[in-house]
């Protein structure tokens, strides 16, 4: 739809909304007229919303709202009154109000599927997975061959962890509606999250073959290729998905990261300067850029970074443990401890944030401090090989020779590399 076909829409459903105006002042007691005029408000809210004219939006949700008001004040026992309201509330973001509405619509009318799969939704978006799953169990009782409510339900069980089931019902959707793209993109994300990446692809694939216009298709292909090594793909993907929302900065970082393993340091900062202007308060791509600049050497860039990273989410341990890394390189081992303590303080069940500190104890001299960190490490993670290294390496300073024998034979046996 062009920008003129945009524009002559709302102005029929602007007409629409006078027609609905006027039959209330002729007749200001009918229900449905004010029901009426509030689903074109809606509609029309909707439209702006699409075309970004958020503050439209909002205010034509809220006219909706008043108009089912007046219809549910003249007429409480329609349950479409209710339930068009409750999805009027789910738009202004008051979600708890949206299920009240919900739960009264399948009071007065228990056997309509989308008023359970609405209630659904909105308990998705509060985090109640369980619930919505109950929901969307209901509706798709009542009609089993609604593809959107196997995909619904997918979204909740995906949130839940269970991927099984998610893509299970994934692939109900696509059985039962196997034009709808959203399907496949969707079951190609939880395949992803399982490590099942050439099938994510396939999945990926089918989506974009039925809608090649969506960037977040390309986005989602790019890093399933980046997971199978294929990073030359994937920043085809991921390039495409820039020319099609030049605004999309989890392209550009996501491209960043691709060019970062390629070695193209100098081009990976570039993508990540983007992703940050287009979204400078998303804490990753400040610590991504400060992983580029240590690949390059410049260690004040890089701490910079991950201190920014850092101020904009505080509780995300590897953003301590890069700072600490850097910091270490630079000699300035004190504060690399201070970053490593928060970082274990933050996650204390991470092997490397151990050894990570034991190795600047080392460097200090306290190599009873290092050999604590390396054993932390080690009982964490046992098969983890550079702690036993390090741990010999400790041991040979303070003489003990047999015990550093001992480590870098463990530590060889475990990668033979050493």
């Amino acid at each position: 739809m062009d920008e003129k076909e945009k524009e002559e829409l709302l102005k029929e459903i602007e007409k629409k909304i006078e027609d609905y105006t006027k039959k209330i002042e002729k007749n200001p007691n009918n229900a449905s007229y004010y029901y009426n005029r509030g689903n074109a408000y809606h509609n029309r809210g909707n439209n702006f919303k699409n075309l970004e004219r958020l503050q439209e939006a909002v205010e034509d949700f809220k006219k909706a709202i008043e108009s089912y008001d007046k219809a549910i004040e003249l007429n409480p026992n329609n349950a479409s009154y209710y339930n068009n309201r409750g999805i009027a509330f789910k738009n202004l973001g008051d979600y708890d109000k949206a299920i009240e509405d919900y739960d009264k619509a399948i009071e007065l009318n228990p056997n309509n599927a989308s008023y359970y799969n609405n209630r659904g939704l909105a308990l998705n978006i509060l985090g109640n997975n369980k619930e919505a799953i109950e929901s969307y169990d209901k509706a798709i009782e009542l009609n089993p061959n609604n593809a959107s409510y196997y995909n619904n339900r997918g979204i909740a069980f995906k949130n839940l962890g269970d991927y099984d089931k998610a893509i299970n019902n994934y692939s109900q959707a696509i059985n039962l509606d196997p034009k709808e793209a959203i399907y496949y993109n969707n079951r190609g994300l939880a395949l992803n999250i399982l490590g099942n990446n050439k099938e994510a692809i396939e999945s990926y694939d089918k989506a974009i073959e039925l809608n090649p216009n969506n960037a977040s298709y390309y986005n989602n292909r790019g890093i399933a290729f980046k997971n199978l090594g294929d990073n030359k793909k994937a920043i085809e993907d991921y390039d495409k998905a820039i020319g099609l929302n030049p605004n999309y900065s989890l392209a550009y970082n996501n491209r960043g990261l691709a060019l970062n393993i390629l070695g193209n340091n100098k081009e990976a900062i570039e993508s990540y300067d983007k992703a940050i202007e287009l979204n400078p308060n998303n804490a990753s791509y400040y610590n991504n850029r400060g992983i580029a600049f240590k690949n390059l050497g410049d260690y004040d860039k890089a701490i910079n970074n991950y201190s920014q990273a850092i101020n904009l989410d505080p509780k995300e341990a590897i953003y301590y443990n890069n700072r600490g890394l850097t910091l270490n390189i630079l000699g300035n081992n004190k504060e690399a401890i201070e970053s490593y303590d928060k970082a274990i303080e933050l996650n204390p069940n991470n092997a490397s944030y151990y050894n990570n500190r034991g190795l600047v104890f080392n460097n200090l001299g306290d190599y009873q401090k290092a050999i604590e960190d390396y054993e932390k490490a080690i009982e964490l993670n046992p098969n983890y090989s550079l702690p036993y290294n390090n741990r010999g390496i400790s041991f040979y300073n303070l003489k003990e020779y047999e015990k550093a024998i001992e480590d870098y034979e463990k530590a060889i046996e475990l990668n033979p590399n050493y």
